[in-house]
């Protein structure tokens, strides 16, 4: 045989040794577990938003777009970086047998506070003009959504942070998508038509019913705690690194939306949704990867397990694109006929859809990183990527919404993910390069 031959056997040796697919169990058989949980979440809200199109039509389903994205970014500031808090410092206290009750009580009141401030802003933005019209038509139920929908993150953060990802997921997946539907439908057998008050009715009553179940649940889990905790003092420099980067991972993936709600109709803005929606099934194995990697990396930091985090970031970075790429290429051959379902207008988002999943592609690369970052105490660097990649992002809608609409948002979250791969991509590298140094002058 060729020394090429032997060669190639040396390398496809060593490739198999970095991936090392049997280290890569437990986390496959989990994403496994949680993508099945996302396939019968993502057929719930797909039929939610097919009814949702039917009965309600095009125009309230547009403007039930805008006020999710709404609500979403400054839900953003209201959580206050709680729910990724939650995973960096939960872990740690369980660690010194400490209770979690001073958390949960401090994270309580000060997201309390901050939903206030929060509040006293969005109303000077309404009397400012500087909102979409839909939102200051609707405020007291906006608000409302805010609240509960807060509420309903850092429950979700908390069961995630104490190892029940499953037990949120069926919350957030199955059990409020279900209640929306049934909801929604209600309505419409009652109505024979959904008007837009009973959408966003629907959705408040569902995330009080979650949330209320949630609590119960909780409440269950801290009364078997022994009360062993001290008063916490709140951190809020964590807290502002967590929420910075939250803020800017969700102006990343929703700028374009909110450029799109501030340019063309409620149609066009319900088309391009529903298009992000479908782009975001390429996303979805990053989603549960990205429930399962928070916590392990976060167990691996807390017992001094640093020199294995690297290198199980990078496995999983190969494994989670993998699994993206498979979906990608599902929803470039069928994604058309998908928009179709829906109304025959919806497929001139197509090229968007196209776009958008190119992005998640792209993003699969970077996911894990971050999580190492946020993990391994290097907030700053997640900070630094997301910065770039919220300005790459928006100076390209900025320049390319108003002359192409729904193409040129798509391209400018596509643009800004390749921004963010090529910086977490440099950053990790440099830290990986550090580590070295640092073992080879410890070794001597």
């Amino acid at each position: 045989m060729s020394a090429h031959h032997f060669s190639f056997v040396r390398s496809l040796k060593k490739t198999k040794a970095f991936v090392d697919f049997n280290a890569l169990k437990p986390v496959f058989y989990r994403v496994v577990r949680l993508g099945v949980m996302n396939v019968a979440g993502v057929a719930l809200v797909f039929l939610t938003n097919y009814l949702l199109i039917r009965v309600a039509g095009e125009t309230a389903y547009g403007n039930y777009s805008i006020i999710t994205v709404w609500v979403n970014l400054f839900l953003v500031l209201v959580v206050f970086g709680y729910d990724d808090y939650f995973i960096a410092k939960v872990p740690q206290l369980q660690s010194r047998n400490q209770s979690l009750r001073p958390l949960l009580q401090q994270a309580l009141k000060l997201t309390s506070f901050v939903f206030v401030v929060v509040v006293a802003v969005v109303i000077l933005l309404f009397l400012a003009n500087l909102l979409p019209p839909v939102i200051a038509g609707y405020k007291v139920l906006f608000f409302a959504v805010l609240a509960l929908t807060t509420l309903f993150t850092l429950l979700q953060a908390f069961f995630r942070s104490v190892n029940l990802i499953g037990l949120g997921q069926v919350f957030e997946k199955i059990v409020r998508p279900g209640l929306v539907l049934a909801g929604i439908f209600a309505f419409y057998l009652l109505q024979r038509h959904v008007v837009f008050e009973s959408i966003l009715l629907v959705h408040l009553l569902s995330l009080l019913a979650v949330c209320l179940l949630l609590i119960r649940r909780l409440r269950k889990i801290t009364s078997m705690e022994a009360i062993t905790g001290e008063f916490l003092k709140p951190e809020v420099k964590s807290n502002l690194s967590f929420l910075g980067i939250s803020l800017l991972y969700l102006l990343s993936t929703r700028l374009d939306l909110i450029f799109l709600s501030q340019q063309v109709v409620p149609q066009e803005v319900g088309y391009y949704n529903l298009a992000a929606r479908i782009g975001d099934l390429v996303g979805y194995p990053l989603t549960a990867i990205n429930l399962v990697i928070h916590t392990m990396l976060s167990q691996q930091y807390a017992g001094n397990n640093k020199d294995r985090i690297f290198q199980t970031t990078a496995r999983i970075t190969v494994f989670s694109f993998g699994m993206t790429a498979f979906v990608f290429l599902v929803i470039l051959l069928f994604g058309e006929s998908i928009l179709g379902i829906f109304g025959e207008s919806y497929r001139k988002s197509f090229p968007a859809l196209r776009i958008l999943s190119c992005s998640h592609l792209v993003y699969s690369l970077s996911l894990p990183f971050n999580a190492y970052f946020m993990v391994s105490q290097n907030e700053r660097l997640s900070l630094a990527s997301l910065a770039a990649n919220v300005i790459a992002t928006f100076l390209l809608a900025f320049f390319w919404v108003p002359d192409m609409g729904s193409r040129g948002a798509a391209l400018a979250v596509l643009g800004g993910s390749i921004v963010y791969f090529l910086a977490t991509g440099l950053f990790a590298f440099r830290q990986y390069q550090l580590g070295k140094e640092q073992r080879a002058i410890t070794s001597k």
